[in-house]
């Protein structure tokens, strides 16, 4: 399993962000609802959890445990690949696209 704490600029997303969700392995994100790293991880495999919920990490990592246990293996949460960075930069430069085009057009 691997971990994100939290961090002291909720606007931001911690770089490891972007090579954790490459590898085969549980994430656990330690952070609040509507931080930069909870958005980004919304609707993924990601485990996230408050940081001063203990009760809620404490179960992540025995469901975890449980799955590794019983035979069951992590896959990359970025399986998907909503995560690499020719998707990434498609995003972006819509976005930017999008922003011109409305300012071109008042």
């Amino acid at each position: 399993m691997l971990v994100v704490l939290p961090q002291y600029q909720v606007e931001c997303i911690p770089g490891k962000v972007f090579d954790y969700v490459q590898l085969s392995s549980w994430l656990l994100a330690l952070t609040e609802s509507g931080t930069a790293t909870e958005l980004l991880l919304r609707g993924t495999d990601a485990r996230i959890v408050s940081p001063g919920d203990a009760k809620a990490i404490g179960r992540c990592i025995a469901d975890c445990f449980r799955d590794f246990t019983a035979g069951k293996r992590p896959t990359p949460v970025n399986a998907d690949g909503r995560f690499d960075r020719r998707v990434q930069a498609e995003r972006l430069f819509g976005v930017i696209e999008q922003r011109i085009l409305r300012d071109e057009n008042g």
